[in-house]
């Protein structure tokens, strides 16, 4: 276990009794090289962990976008992450209840959908997850 890991949930496996050996976590850092380090809201990780920090792309990040982060998150770790190999980025926006998502295809991001009360299926590598986008938002 990632030590000062903690863990998400608002999806569930779409196959009741089948092993997902993925985890989400936030607050966790992400070193995708020795100069570049994130801290993503949310990430879900597949297979073991080993020490403190995540050193491989995740399966999934997940942005909470808010005015001060919008730019940095739909542009700059938009191309990190696609660039790194993340399989899905999902950028949050409270405050209008949206989620966007995006699924890595041949090396680019491919718009899935806008989603607000949707459930949205993701396609992990050893799982699929069914993500209640309505969840998120509830009070």
């Amino acid at each position: 276990m990632v030590s000062g890991s903690r863990s998400w949930r608002s999806g569930r496996a779409t196959s009741p009794g089948i092993h997902c050996p993925c985890e989400a976590l936030y607050e966790i850092d992400v070193e995708f090289a020795e100069d570049t380090v994130t801290r993503p809201d949310v990430i879900v990780v597949c297979g073991a962990l080993e020490g403190e920090r995540i050193v491989r792309a995740p399966a999934l990040i997940a942005e909470v976008i808010s005015p001060k982060t919008a730019s940095r998150d739909e542009r700059t770790k938009f191309q990190l992450y696609r660039e790194e190999g993340v399989g899905y980025y999902l950028l949050l926006y409270p405050r209008q209840t949206k989620a966007k998502v995006y699924r890595l295809v041949d090396g680019e991001y491919r718009k899935i959908g806008d989603f607000q009360r949707e459930t949205c299926t993701i396609e992990l590598p050893d799982c699929i997850i069914d993500l209640d986008i309505g969840k998120l938002w509830s009070r």
